[in-house]
């Protein structure tokens, strides 16, 4: 009977565990805004973009996300897929721009906490 409150208190803190939250992600890649992201990369992250891909530092990613984002300026940002383990996850998404072409968007990171904390962004 003494293991019950030890249950409990168990169960009851792996319940509470909050997942990495994504809504800055998800803002970014809505509203075409690179800067968003600023402080949510790891020390290098991969970046792969159309005609581009390499590992950067965070101000590098950025520069490439804007810039990307200035000839493809995004209308609307759908969440297709959202996984994550106890210390990393992903998410699979497309990006419609204004001119009409859809590209889809894998981003996989590391979970710090309930911070998301980018590792790699490909858009193709």
């Amino acid at each position: 009977m003494k293991r019950w409150p030890l249950l409990v208190l168990a169960l009851s803190g792996f319940l509470c565990a909050r997942a990495a939250d994504i809504t800055s992600l998800s803002k970014a890649l809505q509203q075409g805004k690179g800067a968003v992201l600023a402080g949510q990369f790891d020390t290098t992250a991969d970046i792969a973009l159309p005609n581009t891909s390499q590992q950067c530092d965070e101000k590098k990613a950025i520069e490439l996300l804007n810039a990307f984002f200035s000839n493809n300026q995004p209308k609307d940002f759908k969440l297709l897929h959202h996984a994550e383990q106890p210390e990393s996850g992903f998410v699979v998404g497309e990006i419609q721009t204004t001119s009409g072409t859809t590209y889809r968007v894998n981003v996989s990171y590391k979970a710090k906490g309930n911070q998301a904390i980018i590792q790699s962004i490909r858009i193709e």
